[in-house]
């Protein structure tokens, strides 16, 4: 059901957004809310992360990166045993967004990307490690 929420966030977003600009800033106000809010449950936090990342490719290079530490120090209140697939389900979801629009970003500003791209790699360099290198560079994969 996260997923469909994230998708049916996004579709909304695209559908609307020429008629409704303060939409899409309504819907990242609460997500951003909802992830930073530590009375959130860890799968709350997993469908914040699936429709932040969803959204475009603006959102991560402009919200996410630049407030990933605090969303990382936000998903590791969870310490429970019982938050452990979730807090690895959001975490592999942040990557793999993080990593989408950061491609989106090569396309048209390499030099931005990697520097984004260390940003990352500085806060998550070992939940990076664990599920895989976030961009590919044609000819060259960017991990360690």
């Amino acid at each position: 059901i996260k997923q469909f929420s994230a998708q049916l966030i996004t579709e909304l977003c695209k559908r609307f957004d020429p008629k409704y600009p303060e939409m899409k800033q309504t819907f990242i106000l609460v997500l951003e809310t909802a992830l930073q809010d530590s009375n959130s449950l860890i799968l709350t936090k997993y469908g914040a992360i699936r429709a932040l990342t969803s959204l475009d490719d603006m959102v991560i290079t402009q919200l996410v990166i630049p407030k990933l530490q605090r969303f990382k120090e936000c998903l590791l209140e969870h310490k429970s045993v019982e938050d452990k697939a979730g807090l690895s389900l959001c975490f592999q979801t942040l990557i793999e967004g993080i990593g989408k629009g950061l491609q989106g970003l090569l396309q048209y500003d390499e030099k931005e990307a990697m520097t984004r791209y260390e940003e990352v790699k500085a806060i998550l360099g070992d939940q990076i490690n664990m599920f895989g290198p976030l961009i590919s560079l044609p000819n060259q994969k960017i991990d360690d």
